[in-house]
């Protein structure tokens, strides 16, 4: 609209509404009332898509007709619209995943001015990332660092974000999370032990960033280990978490098979593990600064790029492996206080066996930068992310 597109031309149907959902029914019909008000080309937003009764051949139908119109559908059921579309809309649709708000967009909600400094900045400091992070940090260091403990520990739900009471924060992600229960789990999956999977999720919530052992989860929650691989797959399958496979060159000696666990929303998690105390007062502050970064780069590396972590036989850790079709970059989270350049012996030892040319960690506050062999070593404060790493050349 902003744009000069005629406003009559965009139509929009929330299917929650139970009289708009009736007036959907034929596709006819539905056909008829946009030609009916439609100026030229028209924008169709159907929310709650899943509603009807059968909305894969109700948009193939109208998607073969050829007309001059644009249908954009949504719905809070993730697996629910791909169950009941994907069949009959084979060539005919683009996927797309909402993630809850990066960093960046984060920051962007809560600072208006953060957009044009960045830009700025990246302007006069071009080809130098580094300086630029410094530079940045100088001026603004309280105010980022005050929102980035305000991110991790209420997330990054829009609703949650645009509120200023941390109470009402903690009574929207409730909601979110009780809507979640109701609709993917209770309603489509019809999981009838609704304990179990509740356990579960806060279980796995005060495990992020460590390995998942099935038989001590099914040991600890009372649950089959079948059922526990079941629910762990619905957990990812409505974006509550992910698994995180370790990184394989040599089988022999990276022996590990059991995955990390990481949650897609901290908000989310922190909510499921009962805790919303601040950043710094918090003993899994590490972990959480771990889950932070995974997402992140989850959000940047696209296909066919994958992210593991690194586990040895004699012990030697990697945080996260970024693995590029050209290149592999380890990551490393260190939330502590840092005074020097100095990486950990597990990071040398991925170094020395597969002499990557950059490797990233992430801190708290310090920047810096140290070569190990052939390696250039940037540490970079979690806060880095508000910038484009991926234009920077590091990713």
């Amino acid at each position: 609209i902003s744009s000069g597109l005629d406003q009559r031309d965009v139509f929009y149907f929330n299917l929650d509404d139970p009289i708009l959902l009736e007036s959907l029914k034929s596709p006819v019909e539905f056909l008829e009332f946009i030609e009916l008000n439609r100026k030229s080309r028209a924008y169709v937003f159907i929310d709650e898509v899943q509603r009807l009764e059968n909305p894969g051949l109700f948009l193939k139908y109208i998607y073969d007709l050829k007309r001059d119109l644009k249908l954009i559908v949504t719905g809070s059921s993730s697996l629910e619209i791909r169950a009941k579309i994907t069949e009959s809309l084979t060539g005919r649709k683009k996927l797309f995943q909402l993630f809850p708000f990066d960093f960046s967009e984060f920051v962007t909600a809560k600072w208006k001015a953060a957009s044009e400094i960045c830009e700025k900045l990246e302007v006069s400091k071009k080809g130098d990332f580094m300086e630029m992070l410094a530079a940045f940090k100088a001026i603004y260091h309280s105010t980022i660092d005050n929102l980035l403990a305000e991110y991790l520990v209420y997330g990054g739900y829009p609703r949650v974000v645009l509120e200023p009471n941390p109470e009402r924060k903690i009574i929207h992600l409730r909601e979110i999370f009780t809507s979640y229960m109701q609709k993917d789990v209770k309603d489509f999956f019809r999981i009838e032990n609704t304990t179990g999977y509740n356990n579960l999720i806060k279980v796995l919530s005060q495990q992020i960033g460590n390995l998942v052992n099935i038989s001590e989860l099914s040991n600890t929650l009372g649950l089959h280990k079948a059922t526990i691989e079941k629910y762990i797959n619905l957990l990812e399958g409505t974006f509550m978490f992910q698994r995180l496979t370790p990184f394989y060159k040599n089988v022999r000696r990276e022996i590990s098979k059991m995955p990390k666990i990481f949650a897609m929303d901290l908000g989310m998690r922190n909510f499921a593990a009962g805790n919303f105390n601040d950043i710094t007062h918090r003993g899994d502050r590490g972990e959480m600064a771990e889950n932070f970064v995974f997402t992140e780069l989850k959000r940047i590396i696209e296909m066919p790029g994958k992210i593991h972590f690194w586990r040895t036989q004699a012990k030697a850790e990697v945080d996260l492996i970024v693995e590029l079709p050209d290149k592999i970059i380890p990551a490393e989270v260190k939330f502590s206080a840092m005074r020097s350049p100095k990486a950990s012996r597990s990071f040398k030892s991925f170094i020395t066996t597969y002499q990557p040319d950059n490797g990233l960690l992430f801190t708290k506050e310090f920047i810096g930068q140290s070569q190990e062999n052939k390696t250039r070593v940037l540490f970079m404060p979690l806060w880095s992310f508000l910038f484009n790493l991926s234009q920077s050349g590091l990713l």
